[in-house]
């Protein structure tokens, strides 16, 4: 049963206050930006090393040179994240 206190803690749960919020500048933004594309490389590599093992045939299990990451994939994918964030096509 809903009722007006698990509509309240809902609103407080799903909209943060103020004061929760700050203000980030621009360089620490680029900095989340590229921690979060750095997070993004090692998760698909992880994904792609998960499917190598799970393979059943007699193929190589391993990346080639062009399949493991790199600084310009990371900088590739931050670029991508970031002009979502200014919202530029």
């Amino acid at each position: 049963m809903i009722t007006n206190k698990t509509i309240g803690l809902a609103s407080e749960v799903l909209i943060p206050s103020q004061s929760q919020s700050s203000n980030k500048n621009a360089y620490e933004i680029r900095t989340d930006i590229l921690a979060m594309a750095l997070d993004w490389v090692k998760w698909q590599t992880e994904k792609s090393i998960e499917i190598l093992n799970l393979r059943e045939d007699n193929q190589s299990r391993t990346l080639t040179p062009d399949q493991l990451p790199n600084s310009d994939a990371v900088l590739e994918i931050s670029k991508k994240f970031y002009t979502f964030v200014e919202n530029k096509k």
